[in-house]
């Protein structure tokens, strides 16, 4: 990835420091838009529903930057909660980014 944005051989989104090719940042954008509706419960593994987790550990190995879980121990359902509330923050920091074209790298 980095090499290829170096050489501007692919766009680039600089993200927190680093560089998400223009794929990823696309995957990622989706990944976003379709947790924005799903509930607390959906986020945690142990759920009998859990599109949230198993997208939001995909987020994770693009590049989104968020947290897993709170300092303080928490119950299962402060935990999907706090997942919740802090991935789709992630997201809406993220996709603000991917709409600035200043964030961006070999842009055309």
């Amino acid at each position: 990835m980095g090499l290829k944005c170096t050489l501007g051989l692919i766009a680039c989104l600089n993200y927190n420091g680093t560089m998400i090719d223009e794929p990823d940042a696309f995957v990622i954008t989706v990944y976003c838009n379709e947790i924005e509706g799903l509930p607390a419960n959906t986020f945690l593994m142990n759920s009998s529903y859990n599109p949230g987790y198993w997208k939001a550990d995909e987020l994770e190995r693009l590049g989104l930057n968020f947290k897993w879980k709170p300092k303080a121990k928490v119950s299962e359902y402060q935990l999907g909660r706090f997942r919740e509330v802090e991935i789709k923050r992630a997201c809406r920091e993220f996709i603000l980014k991917v709409e600035n074209p200043r964030m961006w790298k070999n842009l055309k």
